[in-house]
């Protein structure tokens, strides 16, 4: 029995000296690094220890003083042809005079990444690529940021709520709520008084279900841990009256990340995902970009007979004015 035991703890060990990297492995693909940003900073907006992202680094062989390099290179450059001179680059970009002159004397092709190693700006690597299709919120709130929101924090939130999408992302600056639930959130009644314009960037994460009405509000798992509307029509109108504040408190440029999901409801599918986008190109939005959050857990109504597919995926739409 003692034999067949320290065997068995023998082959458990092995087992996880084999699991453990692959794990490791599996949470740095769930990193969006970011050439721009400093170690420290790339942690922050991954919210993981600068160690994780020095073996990001590390396991990927990205050659951080290449990338620091073609950046200023680009930056220079670009500048260059806008007929910007020598001594308003380096006011512009914090750099010395003498690194200003060299860059202007060279090419994209004059420099080159270590042996061995690659840049993280190369978009046709498979590591570099933010993908449209994720498992955990924060990482497409993380592409956001990086993609269109230039690395800074949301402005605003409409609907914060408990705050469920900022605790592995940065915070939105200010946040509002119809039902607060902190001291820090203030009502979204306040936010009607704000002038136009106010804000370069809005989040909205708006409640989808619909209350069941032959149900006890006791009953229904999901209505007890969500707001819910008591009807199709005031999910729409609530929708269309979010999606013109958001419209009219945004800067031109300005981007709208919302997130919505399609429903099935007494039998009918509720396409809210389409009604969303229809309504927001109407008022003036682009949509630029689409991300598909994929569930990996669901409360499920005690439904005994499945008519429609499940809807296991909701939707991050980028709106920009």
């Amino acid at each position: 029995m003692v034999r067949f035991f320290i065997y068995a703890m023998f082959y458990i060990c092995h087992f996880l000296i084999y699991l453990i990297p692959n794990f490791d492995s599996n949470r740095n693909m769930n990193i969006t690094y970011n050439h721009k940003l400093s170690i420290k900073q790339n942690a922050e907006l991954n919210n993981v220890s600068e160690s994780s992202i020095k073996k990001y680094i590390t396991e990927n062989k990205i050659d951080r003083r290449f990338d620091k390099a073609l950046f200023i290179l680009k930056e220079i450059k670009k500048l260059q042809n806008d007929g910007v001179t020598a001594n308003e680059i380096k006011k512009k970009l914090g750099i010395s005079l003498n690194t200003v002159k060299k860059y202007m004397k060279m090419k994209e092709n004059d420099i080159s990444p270590k042996t061995g190693k690659i840049s993280s700006m190369d978009k046709s690597l498979t590591v570099n690529n933010i993908k449209s299709v994720s498992y955990k919120q924060e990482n497409i709130l993380n592409s956001i940021i990086v993609l269109y929101n230039n690395n800074k924090p949301f402005d605003c939130d409409l609907t914060y709520n408990k705050g469920c999408f900022y605790k592995k992302t940065i915070q939105p600056i200010h946040k509002f709520d119809k039902y607060p639930l902190c001291e820090d959130i203030k009502n979204l009644d306040e936010v009607v008084s704000f002038p136009n314009e106010t804000f370069n960037s809005i989040v909205l994460d708006l409640p989808f279900i619909i209350r069941d009405n032959n149900k006890s509000q006791n009953d229904s798992k999901i209505s007890k841990r969500y707001y819910s509307f008591n009807n199709i029509e005031e999910l729409y109108n609530t929708n269309k009256t979010m999606i013109e504040l958001s419209y009219r408190l945004l800067k031109r440029n300005g981007i709208l990340v919302m997130k919505t999901m399609d429903i099935n409801h007494v039998g009918k599918q509720i396409w809210v995902s389409n009604f969303v986008q229809n309504f927001a190109n109407e008022i003036g939005f682009k949509l630029i970009d689409i991300f598909i959050l994929v569930s990996t857990k669901k409360i499920l109504a005690h439904n005994t007979t499945q008519k429609h597919s499940r809807k296991w995926h909701s939707y991050f739409f980028v709106f920009r004015k």
